[in-house]
């Protein structure tokens, strides 16, 4: 299985990335709250789905993010219908990580496959992740393979050990569920950084 998974992830991350650029500088982004130093926008993609960012400035160092970040049990802090979460191979500094979600009845229970990495230009260093499709992993009996289009994390070094962070999300849940609870999803799920910022005072 490694090979087959490295070279898609070593195909598809690059790409990823620059999405993520060209997401965060996307035009017509609407404030929807202001909290506790962190700002939430939402706006649409091209074909109409929802996407969210949220950004604000941490008292900590750009590195003690990153890591809080990257430690995949962090994801339960912010994610109360995460059941499982298991990284499955790494390859140097690339992670293909499966999430299970438990959902409420009458919706089937989520799958997220994913591919995850870091990578540092001009003095940000920017976290990466974007669903992929593996032959041999399947998706588990009575579940719906959700799928991660757009996310990333920009983390800028400032002054006096201080850094701004940015997230930007686009997650399709898939199967029949109705817009507006895609757009309420879309925008909790950029709540995370409200969590880390309490988390890493």
């Amino acid at each position: 299985m490694e090979s087959n998974w490295v070279t898609i992830a070593q195909q598809t991350l690059p790409r990823a990335l620059e999405e993520v650029k060209q997401t965060v500088s996307k035009a017509g982004w609407i404030t929807e709250k202001t909290k506790d130093g962190i700002t939430i926008t939402t706006n649409t993609t091209n074909d109409n789905k929802p996407l969210a960012k949220s950004e604000g400035e941490f008292n900590a160092p750009a590195q003690a993010i990153v890591n809080f970040f990257m430690n995949t049990q962090n994801t339960k802090k912010w994610s109360p219908r995460l059941k499982t979460i298991e990284t499955l191979q790494e390859s140097g500094n690339i992670r293909l990580i499966k999430q299970v979600l438990k959902m409420r009845w009458p919706i089937d229970n989520r799958e997220i496959l994913t591919v995850v990495t870091t990578f540092n230009e001009n003095g940000l260093t920017y976290i990466i992740e974007k669903s992929v499709n593996i032959d041999n992993i399947p998706v588990a009996k009575d579940h719906i393979r959700a799928v991660v289009n757009v996310c990333g994390y920009i983390i800028e070094p400032l002054e006096n050990n201080r850094t701004k962070v940015t997230y930007v999300n686009q997650y399709d849940p898939n199967g029949n569920v109705p817009m507006a609870i895609r757009r309420k999803v879309q925008s909790k799920l950029v709540r995370r950084l409200m969590i880390a910022k309490k988390e890493l005072k």
